[in-house]
């Protein structure tokens, strides 16, 4: 059985240091994938879209086909952590190829960056979904798991803190060429490759002693993985509230992943930001999740999870859209001015503050 009561320091740390590596992961995929292959490499958006959205669409199948598998697993390692060891050198040699091309034609580029990112996006699904799934495995105590989620959320902020860092204080500084200098991407995905993979083990291996506690998978029944899976989807729809969150993830994330693809546009030739300006406003976001994890234990306590999910994803998309409106308006900032860095990373700070209510809740 899960543990009635509270969860051990330790195992908080390792179990939220393996989110470090999906912080890594969607920082750099986020902010230079598209980039790198459009600006770069001179492949068309177009090409470059379609490539990123195959990827995407096979993802929304392995996702729950990762969790059916974890699920029904049964091993002496449990049915969690053979996934979390399994993944992480598949992800790391995935994700540095997909920052590695050879040189190749433009249709060549398209099938590169169409085969890395499914096995990129696929060896993170191998490891995320069974990860996010030990997590509240470890306590069904719903105060506890708040915490054990906010432990693994602020890790991943300090995941993408580290990307960030990493890519505009030194990889793709203004001093090394900026974000136009081919030569850096292949380096800077090396060293994040490595970083997820060391992150992945410490948690797999941080949370080992907690196996013999944990629920174990029914005994075999003889279904196929596909009717077991297509069984598991039907009753997952078939609760109101799931049907209700999915639709609202579901138009949310469209514009969490317009933002995720443009994000560096946007600061390149949109606001038109210095290599240190891009970090600074960029950072300004996991540090204001990583402060609204102070705050998501009390709001879980005081009110129902609807109120946090609400006012979470409404202030998120609120900060999304708003100093792009207020821009094309004039009445924001203009751009090579101090009031227009400082209004920037204002609204990520309190964008990141309170879109953290609604990912701890969700």
């Amino acid at each position: 059985m899960p543990h009635p009561h509270a969860v051990a320091p330790a195992t908080k740390l390792a179990y939220g240091v393996g989110q470090i590596a999906e912080g890594l992961k969607n920082t750099a995929f986020g902010l230079f994938v598209l980039f790198f292959y459009n600006q770069v490499l001179g492949v068309p958006g177009s090409l470059c879209g379609l490539a990123m959205g195959i990827a995407l669409i096979f993802d929304a199948v392995t996702d729950p086909l990762a969790g059916s598998l974890s699920d029904n697993w049964r091993s002496r390692f449990g049915r969690r952590h053979p996934f979390m060891y399994a993944s992480a050198l598949p992800l790391g040699v995935a994700f540095f190829g997909l920052f590695s091309p050879p040189a190749l034609s433009e249709q060549g580029l398209f099938l590169w960056l169409l085969c890395f990112a499914v096995l990129t996006r696929s060896a993170m699904t191998l490891y995320h979904v069974p990860h996010m799934a030990l997590g509240a495995e470890l306590s069904d105590d719903f105060e506890e798991r708040t915490t054990i989620v906010a432990w693994r959320q602020a890790f991943g902020y300090v995941g993408a803190l580290i990307a960030g860092g990493l890519a505009f204080l030194y990889y793709f500084s203004d001093a090394h060429g900026g974000r136009l200098n081919q030569a850096a991407y292949a380096p800077f995905a090396a060293v994040l490759a490595v970083g997820m993979i060391v992150s992945i083990w410490v948690s797999a291996w941080g949370t080992r002693k907690e196996i013999p506690r944990l629920p174990v998978a029914s005994a075999a029944t003889g279904e196929g993985s596909v009717p077991r899976l297509q069984r598991e989807l039907a009753g997952a729809f078939g609760n109101t509230s799931f049907r209700w969150l999915f639709a609202g993830v579901l138009i949310v994330f469209v514009m969490v992943g317009v933002d995720a693809a443009l994000n560096l546009y946007m600061y390149e030739f949109f606001w038109e930001l210095s290599g240190q300006q891009i970090l600074l406003v960029t950072l300004a976001y996991p540090v204001g999740m990583i402060a609204g994890t102070a705050f998501t234990r009390a709001l879980h306590r005081r009110f129902d999870k609807k109120l946090p999910l609400v006012v979470g994803t409404g202030g998120w998309a609120l900060g999304q859209i708003a100093p792009v409106v207020l821009r094309l308006l004039e009445w924001f900032p203009a751009n090579g001015t101090s009031a227009l860095i400082a209004s920037l990373i204002g609204f990520k700070l309190v964008q990141g503050l309170v879109v953290q209510q609604a990912l701890v809740t969700f």
